[in-house]
């Protein structure tokens, strides 16, 4: 076990890997840091690590792998530009802390647990099939994207905390299925939505079939919190020769609340429906970006 005391620097850079295991732990005061740079670095948390009060900092072309639990980071901070994998395993704890995703991508397939806040921005994407169960901030050029790009066409369900987001929700639709998971994506949300001027950026999968009247129930806001605000584009979307109405106070998870985000399919302009359903489309403005990890 490497333990680092005091005021503490270390750097990894060009091909780099540090590895954790056996409860290994790191950072004892603000001032502590481990951070990564250049190009192929690599940190790898096994069982039970801890970093406390102190910040992980990942470089654009680095790598984090959690494949078990992760310790508590009491106040300290996780800093992502690169990309972060894993989350697969038990929950992972980030008491106090913040997990920062700087242009890079943070996919969360099992539990995030924490009394911190998980925020995006400069083109940093958080995605995933698990759940987040810690507020999430999405500024600015950041995307918030349910699913793992890795498996099921990159469709699935994200479950978060309180959402606020002015950036980018990217989906993916296939079909209006009973429910969203092979179907389409979908954000489960615990707390307030505060979604006011969000670009809502659309991908139809190829194959995309919809009725008129069919409805994609892309949030649901549980319990009697509000939602706030439209997505930039209003009370209707179009993404090529599909029209679809945005709905912001549905019940569509049965709790009784109109605060729930669904999207209506209505007719398509005739002559364009056999175009529709032909082949790919992509909402016009944000692509998905999201890179497979």
């Amino acid at each position: 076990m490497k333990t680092f005391d005091g005021v503490t620097s270390v750097k990894l850079a060009n091909n780099a890997t540090l590895t954790f295991s056996n409860k290994a732990s790191q950072a004892s005061s603000n001032a502590d840091r481990i951070q990564l740079t250049g190009s192929n670095g690599n940190v790898f948390l096994g069982d039970k690590n801890v970093v406390t009060v102190g910040e992980l900092v990942l470089g654009s072309a680095g790598t984090l792998n959690i494949d078990q639990a992760v310790g508590a980071s009491t106040g300290g901070r996780l800093v992502v530009s690169g990309n972060v994998t894993g989350f697969t395993g038990v929950a992972t704890d980030i008491t106090g802390g913040t997990i920062n995703v700087v242009g890079g991508t943070l996919i969360a397939n099992t539990q995030i647990n924490g009394a911190g806040i998980v925020s995006a921005s400069l083109l940093g994407t958080i995605g995933g099939t698990g759940s987040i169960n810690m507020p999430i901030n999405v500024f600015g050029s950041a995307i918030l994207s349910p699913g793992d790009p890795a498996s099921n066409g990159g469709i699935g369900r994200l479950n978060v905390g309180a959402l606020t987001m002015d950036g980018n929700l990217s989906l993916n639709l296939l079909d209006a299925g009973t429910t969203p998971n092979p179907h389409y994506d979908q954000v489960g949300v615990t707390g307030i939505v505060d979604i006011n001027n969000t670009t809502l950026s659309l991908t139809l999968a190829p194959g995309f079939t919809a009725n008129p009247g069919d409805v994609f129930k892309i949030l649901l806001n549980d319990s009697t919190d509000g939602v706030f605000g439209q997505f930039a584009q209003g009370t209707s979307i179009t993404v090529g020769a599909a029209q679809f109405n945005i709905v912001y106070n549905g019940d569509y998870d049965g709790s009784g609340a109109p605060n729930d985000i669904g999207l209506i399919f209505v007719v398509p302009e005739p002559g364009t429906l056999a175009i529709m359903l032909g082949g790919f489309a992509t909402l016009v403005g944000l692509r998905r970006t999201r890179r497979r990890n």
